[in-house]
């Protein structure tokens, strides 16, 4: 959609915004079914990987029938742990990844502004090759997204 990073966001694991046309404000009264709600009812494993920090936090958890829900909840973890997964062959069917981006820390792996694109790459890169290397690669599928200021 054309709008900034969480409204972005929230329209990727919800097919919609809930009208939420910026990222100012408050976060209050936005609930609304995601594609992880789809796969919890048919039984689907996933997981979100992202990072909390004192001012943001995973886009699920904004959602607050998720943020309620301890077993949604526990499928939303660190990003750090992402390598550790996909090395040790524990990736659900489904796996979203969030590098974020709008941190100093965070830019080492993110395409995101002020970073640098490259590094960014280079980072996507190594995810994927690292799940090249592993025992799913023939049946799995990538499908990188970019929201508003990705994917130059």
């Amino acid at each position: 959609m054309h709008g900034p990073p969480l409204p972005n966001r929230l329209d990727a694991l919800a097919g919609q915004a809930g009208n939420r046309p910026s990222d100012v404000g408050t976060l209050g009264g936005i609930d609304m079914s995601t594609i992880f709600d789809q796969l919890q009812a048919r039984g689907i494993t996933w997981r979100y990987y992202g990072d909390r920090s004192l001012v943001s936090q995973p886009v699920p958890l904004y959602i607050p029938h998720i943020a309620a829900d301890p077993a949604m909840t526990a499928e939303v973890v660190p990003l750090s742990q992402l390598m550790d997964d996909i090395a040790s062959d524990r990736l659900p069917s489904v796996t979203y990844i969030d590098p974020k981006g709008e941190f100093p820390s965070q830019l080492d792996r993110s395409e995101h502004p002020p970073g640098d694109i490259s590094i960014g790459e280079s980072w996507t890169m190594s995810v994927v090759s690292a799940v090249k290397a592993g025992p799913r690669w023939g049946n799995t599928a990538i499908l990188p997204t970019w929201d508003e200021s990705g994917g130059f």
